[in-house]
Parts: C-alpha cells; structure tokens; sequence
C-alpha cells in the first residue's frame, strides 16, 4: 500500500513519460530540445518520383500515361489535385497559385530562350554578312589592281606635255576627253562646248549691221569693258534669223559666260532684246500617251516633278509628227524633249521617264539628212529650194503635200517607186543618206551625250560590230527591213 501512495511524484514522472512518448514531437519543441521532427513514413506514402508518377497515373491525375512530364502537364495535374473531393478551398486555392506561378514561370523561361536563340542566329548571320563583303571587296580589289597593272604594262609610257587634273567643268571634259573618244568627235564638242547663240538682234542697229569681223572686235570690246581678263571671243557670224553665233577663244571665257549675271550684262550691252542661250539637248520619248499637251506649262512640269528633274530641266516639248498625219484611232506618238543640261539629259537616257504614269523609253535625237518640204531633194531647206513649183510628198504630183487629194497612193519623189511616200524612213535613198550622215558626223554613234563621265563617250553596242552596207537593190526587196542605224524606230511616230 505504501509503495503505490508514498511516492506521487514518481507517478507524475510516469505519467509524463507516458505522455512524452505518445505525444507527437511540435516544432517548438524541437526547437528547445535540439531534436529534429522526422515524419511518419507507412508502405502507402509515396517515397520517390516513380511511385510519384504511379501514384498520380494510377488516379488518372497525370494523363496520358508513360509520356514525358512537362511543366504544362505538372500543372494540368496541380489543377486536378485542387479539384478532389474533400480538399478544403484554403489548400485548393493554395494549390491553384503554385499551378499558375509554374505556368508564367514556363512562358518567362521559354520567352528568355527563343530571345536568346534569335539574337545568336542574328550575331552570327551578321558576322557571315561582314565576312562574305570583306571577302568579295578583297577580290574585287585584287582583280582591279591586276587589271590597272596589266593596261599599266601594255600602254606605252608618254611624257605629258601639261600636268594631267580631272575635268571640273563640262567644257574641260569636252576640250580633254577620254583616250577611247573618237578624236573628230572630241573636236567638235569642245567647239560646241564654247559655243552660244545671241537671239533678237535688230538688223537696223550698229551690231546688227556689222559682218564677222567687225563683230568680233566689238564683242571683244565689250568683255573688256564688263572686266573679261584673259582671251574673249574667237569668232561670231551672224545668223540669218536675228542671231549671231558666237565662240569663246577658251574655257575659261566660256565659263564667264555662263554665269547669269554676266551672261545677262553682255546681252544688254549688245542690245535691249538680245537674250544669251547656250546649247540644248534634244531627246525622244516613244511611245508617249496623246493626252499630253506640249503647249501646257502645267503638263510640262509634272512630267518634270514625276522624274525628280528641277522645272525648269525640260523647257520645250512638241510631237515629231505632225497631227494631221496620224493614223486614225492612233493612241500614242512620238515626244521630242529639249534639255539644258546634259547630265540630267542622259540620266533620262538611261532611266527613261516616266509621263502619263507610264515608263517610256528615251533616245538621244541624231542628226539626219536635210531633206527639202518644197521639192523633197535633199540637203536644202524649203526656204532655200529653188524650185519653181511644189511637189507632193505623198503622190508626187506637182501641188503641195497639205493639198493631195490621194493620200492613199504613195510615190517617192526620191527613188520614183510606187509603194511608199517620199517621207517614208524604209526609202532606200534615205537609209543611204542617213549611212552618209552617220559617216559625217560621228556623234550619231555614241548612245548618250558626251559630259564629264567617260561612260558617255561609248559608242553604241551596235555601232561597235562592223555591218555590211546593203546596196539599195537589196533594200528595195526587203520590205520587212528596217533602218539599219535606228532610224527605223520612228520619229515619225
């Protein structure tokens, strides 16, 4: 009996003891004690990631079986785990935000890697690029070096009589034109190129009765008292219409010229009406729509403005052919364009230009041979035939062209053949004349005209190849062909 009442202490130990081993372990506990919580593990807990991944299969929470685990499966599964039967809402929704926080994690992280992807494939494409134009430079170089050093080797050494500069001025190029230019050319476009015309003189003033000598002393004259140093002018005949047609002794005069002001001092010295033109550069549009009005300012300037040309770049237009000549239902023709510069000239060479929304193709106008509108002979002008009587270009008959009563039926004055109008470009005595022309003036040749770039004094592919000369039989029994030097496309048009 004592035993079990005289020691109530040792019963509380016992009891404590009870209750320590059957009580679980709390996290303040452990704490105080030092001991770590480990957890109740039984053969139902899931222990590693494959009974992980049976357990979840097993539940049909993880579909479909036996494929990868992705993030986007975990978290189609996190969002079925939420919604078992006895998961309170706080651990759904706990569950719920691990499953979208794993979602955007995803997105971030496959976001980062296709950046980083792009910009590798970039860098590297970039790298590539600089390497293949370094490559292609490097050979270019060496291919133009080898080039230089070959023409260097095969071309004669010369002791230059001057110093050798770049042409500045469109003269200087003309005076100083490449080696490969036709050297007549070259000795007419530097003439051309010092070359102006003085309109509106008065023939009943001093100037305008004066002959080419007494000119060129008062011209001369005159340049001296504008404060001209240097030479002046080289020669000045006067024209038949109210013009004279003067030439600078050099380059540098000619230059003085051209600037306006003076240009404009030396005309009001000459004259009150006396207006200064330097040289123009007549080109043809083919092709063009007949909606366009050469007479309108306005029409004149948008085709200017749709070419990117100054205003005042093109400053006449006029159709080749003549209106009342066309073929009925006729719905283009033939442009002829006058420019005053000659780059922008053979920048609408090689470009074309573009008028009525339309491309259309540009030539440089050649020269032609001179065929008379009275007689229809050959190398005079109406106004110097000496014929007694008119004759038709379309028949032959003795009454003017504007009067024929029988278009219809052609007769060449030149050739004396039926079957084709005296103005017709298949005449074979007008592709002789044309050969002739081509023969007397060598510029026809050249596709662009001749400027301060050396690819402007080329002469056409054409023109380069040797060609036999048909006789006039020959071109008689071809009808189908055309002028063998261009001609044939057709101002006529």
């Amino acid at each position: 009996m004592s035993t079990g009442t005289s020691n109530p202490e040792g019963r509380k130990t016992v009891r404590e003891g009870q209750i320590a081993v059957n009580k679980p372990t709390t996290r303040l506990e452990s704490k105080r004690t030092g001991t770590s919580i480990t957890p109740l593990v039984t053969k139902e807990d899931v222990r590693d990631a494959t009974e992980g991944r049976a357990y979840l299969e097993e539940r049909l929470l993880l579909c479909p079986q036996g494929e990868p685990v992705t993030v986007a499966s975990l978290v189609t599964c996190l969002h079925q785990v939420s919604n078992i039967k006895g998961v309170n809402r706080q651990v759904a929704n706990a569950i719920r935000a691990v499953a979208f926080l794993a979602e955007e994690m995803e997105e971030v992280v496959l976001n980062e890697t296709i950046r980083d992807a792009v910009i590798t494939h970039v860098n590297e494409l970039t790298l590539d690029m600089k390497s293949l134009v370094t490559d292609a430079k490097e050979k270019f170089d060496s291919h133009v070096q080898q080039q230089l050093s070959a023409e260097t080797r095969s071309t004669p050494t010369v002791t230059p009589s001057r110093p050798h500069h770049i042409p500045q001025t469109f003269a200087e190029a003309l005076v100083n034109p490449p080696p490969h230019a036709n050297p007549t050319l070259a000795a007419r476009e530097g003439i051309r190129a010092r070359q102006f015309m003085l309109e509106g003189i008065d023939r009943s003033s001093k100037v305008g009765a004066m002959n080419a000598i007494q000119l060129k002393s008062e011209l001369n004259r005159v340049l001296e008292r504008l404060g001209l140093k240097g030479k002046g002018i080289r020669s000045a005949l006067p024209q038949k219409r109210r013009g004279i047609l003067i030439e600078a002794e050099d380059n540098s005069t000619a230059a003085w010229l051209k600037v306006g002001d003076n240009g404009a001092a030396f005309c009001n010295a000459i004259g009150p009406e006396v207006v200064f033109k330097a040289h123009t550069h007549s080109l043809i549009a083919f092709n063009v729509a007949l909606t366009v009005d050469p007479d309108n300012e306005r029409h004149r300037e948008e085709i200017c403005e749709a070419n990117h040309l100054d205003g005042d770049a093109i400053f006449a237009m006029r159709w080749v052919k003549p209106i009342a000549r066309r073929s009925p239902g006729q719905k283009t023709a033939h442009l002829a364009l006058s420019f005053a510069d000659a780059d922008t000239a053979n920048r609408a060479i090689a470009n074309g230009l573009i008028i009525c929304n339309r491309r259309t193709r540009v030539e440089k106008i050649r020269k032609e041979p001179i065929r008379c509108l009275k007689c229809h002979g050959w190398n005079h002008f109406a106004f110097e035939c000496i014929s007694a009587t008119d004759t038709c270009g379309n028949c032959a008959e003795k009454h003017r062209t504007s009067l024929c009563h029988q278009p219809q039926h052609k007769r060449c004055v030149s050739c004396d053949v039926a079957g084709h109008a005296s103005w017709s470009r298949e005449c074979p005595i007008f592709l002789k004349k044309v050969d002739e022309c081509n023969r007397r003036n060598p510029e026809n040749a050249l596709q662009f005209i001749p400027s301060t770039e050396p690819w402007t004094w080329t002469a056409r592919p054409e023109e380069q190849r040797p060609q036999p000369q048909p006789d006039s039989s020959q071109l008689v029994m071809s009808r189908g062909l055309k002028n063998p030097r261009g001609f044939s496309e057709g101002y006529e048009g």
